[in-house]
């Protein structure tokens, strides 16, 4: 993977810090997330290292907030393509379910219905 390539972790992070109308420490947004502080700082230092966080001080802790930069990696990425593996004796009814009753999912088909290498709705991700 690149490093500079931004992922699902890392937007999750951006968008908690964009959810805050001021500046949060990785301690605050660790608890938003659920997640440890120190992998939250360490993500948190590495967005405000590539642009996307700008950080200073605040009560003697790191602060962020969102760049322009990062508000723009936002905006570019709303959703994301996932390849989920299931038995096929159950997919048309995971599927069915998928389409109809979990809030987020823009939408879900099967794999290989419509989908081919050279024009790929997962952006080349489904070899």
């Amino acid at each position: 993977m690149d490093e500079n390539s931004v992922t699902t972790e890392d937007r999750a992070v951006l968008r908690t810090v964009a959810a805050y109308t001021d500046s949060v420490t990785a301690a605050d947004a660790a608890r938003m997330l659920g997640t440890s502080r120190q992998l939250t700082a360490s993500v948190m230092a590495e967005l405000a290292r590539r642009g996307l966080l700008s950080t200073w001080r605040r009560d003697g802790r790191a602060a962020y907030t969102v760049t322009p930069a990062g508000t723009a990696e936002l905006e570019r990425n709303v959703t994301t393509c996932l390849l989920v593996e299931v038995d096929d004796r159950l997919a048309a009814d995971i599927l069915a379910y998928l389409n109809g009753s979990v809030n987020g999912v823009k939408m879900a088909y099967e794999h290989g219905n419509g989908c081919c290498c050279q024009h790929c709705p997962h952006k080349g991700n489904c070899r």
